[in-house]
């Protein structure tokens, strides 16, 4: 162990009279990424910390995925912009809210959904957004009660037909 206590002779006798060489100490500073999220107001600004630039971009997907259940199909980030190396400030854009929904595959299903379905409709065939969550329930609980207790009913191929209208498959998973 040269370099250190001279010899290694020299070291075992510091080590035998209770001498320890220095310990190591490794300091890490945890580094945190900052997002900040901007409304039309600043009084509306959220602040939001991550431990990562992973876990940031993930919290975007995450914003993105639940603005567009809230009924803004066709919400987008409209920029990302670092403002120092751990700083950042993500401006999304909602777009328009979408107000109906039409189940193209309505005449699959049988005549208890089908009434259902028709319980919603609108215009002939437009399901108004904000009752899809109604629909889903009120479906849920017929099959559960004709014995399918962990069905599970859910939307699919979405294709927005205008600006506030989406036009979706549902699923029934018995």
């Amino acid at each position: 162990m040269r370099g250190m206590c001279g010899s290694m002779e020299t070291y075992l006798q510091m080590r035998g009279a209770g001498f320890r060489p220095a310990e190591r100490f490794n300091f890490v500073y945890s580094q945190q990424y900052i997002l900040e999220f901007k409304n039309t107001t600043e009084s509306e600004k959220q602040t939001k910390k991550y431990k990562s630039y992973k876990d940031l971009i993930l919290a975007i997907e995450d914003t993105l995925v639940l603005i567009k259940k809230q009924g803004f199909y066709d919400a987008k980030v409209n920029s990302l912009i670092r403002k120092d190396s751990f700083n950042y400030e993500v401006i999304l854009n909602k777009n328009q809210m979408v107000e109906y929904i039409e189940i193209s595959n309505k005449s699959a299903f049988d005549e208890n959904i089908v009434k259902i379905l028709n319980k919603y409709t609108e215009n002939g065939k437009l399901i108004r957004f904000k009752q899809i969550e109604y629909v889903a329930k009120e479906i849920t609980e017929i099959l559960s009660e004709g014995g399918y207790p962990f069905a599970k009913v859910g939307f699919t191929n979405y294709k927005l037909v205008n600006s506030t209208t989406i036009k979706l498959e549902m699923e029934i998973n018995v």
